[in-house]
């Protein structure tokens, strides 16, 4: 049996060491660059929603720290700037109803003080403030009279309100098919309520009933001004 060289021992160690030390070491600089591959992609491009995207799909990741803290600085300064442009729009139901489909997701506070803005200036008779009370009235023809003008020109707050009204909420024969054009319509603001109810309703539709809802969808939302 041939004898073992202890002068090579301490070298043999120190190898095994080193070895077992690259494929953490391997892992997080591979690690390291993904990250801020991601994050380089995402600041090359100009919408905010894929940025709270990210944000949200890796919040606690530890490998992703100084991505986030980068990205949610980035969120900020972004956020920032869509509210320095509305501090400059009139308060208006129109330009709240565009906040609102553009920025709810990514920027829901530049969207809630906007919208604070514009009840503050809105008038009692308006057709939005006349569009709520008869919903909360229950007098479904005046509801689909005053609303669906407003949810056809993309408000989403009145989109709700008509999808409500053909779920059956106001009394009236629920019509599945036309709520959930509604519902999916608003839900595309980002307006949760909406997206629980259009959730609700494509359970009770067949896919042929979906497809052609969407389709719908699409037509009414090309329209809007």
């Amino acid at each position: 049996m041939r004898n073992l060289n202890l002068s090579l021992i301490p070298a043999i160690l120190l190898l095994t060491a080193c070895t077992a030390g690259i494929d953490p070491l391997v892992k997080k600089i591979s690690g390291d660059d993904k990250a801020r591959q991601e994050v380089e992609a995402l600041l090359d491009q100009k919408y905010i929603d894929p940025i709270a995207d990210y944000i949200d799909e890796h919040q606690g990741d530890p490998e992703r720290e100084q991505a986030l803290i980068q990205l949610q600085a980035e969120r900020e300064t972004r956020c920032q700037a869509v509210a320095r442009i509305y501090a400059e729009r009139e308060k208006s139901y129109h330009y709240l109803n565009r906040l609102k489909r553009n920025y709810t997701r990514a920027c829901p506070d530049v969207v809630t003080d906007f919208a604070a803005q514009v009840a503050a200036a809105e008038p009692a008779d308006s057709p939005e403030a006349q569009c709520r009370t008869a919903f909360e009235e229950q007098e479904t023809p005046r509801v689909l009279a005053i609303c669906r003008p407003l949810a056809e020109q993309g408000d989403p707050d009145a989109q709700l309100l008509v999808a409500r009204v053909y779920a059956g909420e106001t009394g009236q024969q629920a019509n599945p098919r036309e709520a959930y054009v509604w519902a999916s319509l608003s839900a595309f603001s980002h307006n949760t309520r909406a997206q629980t109810l259009q959730a609700e309703l494509a359970e009770q539709l067949t896919e042929e009933q979906r497809f052609e809802a969407e389709e719908r969808m699409l037509r009414i939302s090309e329209r809007y001004p």
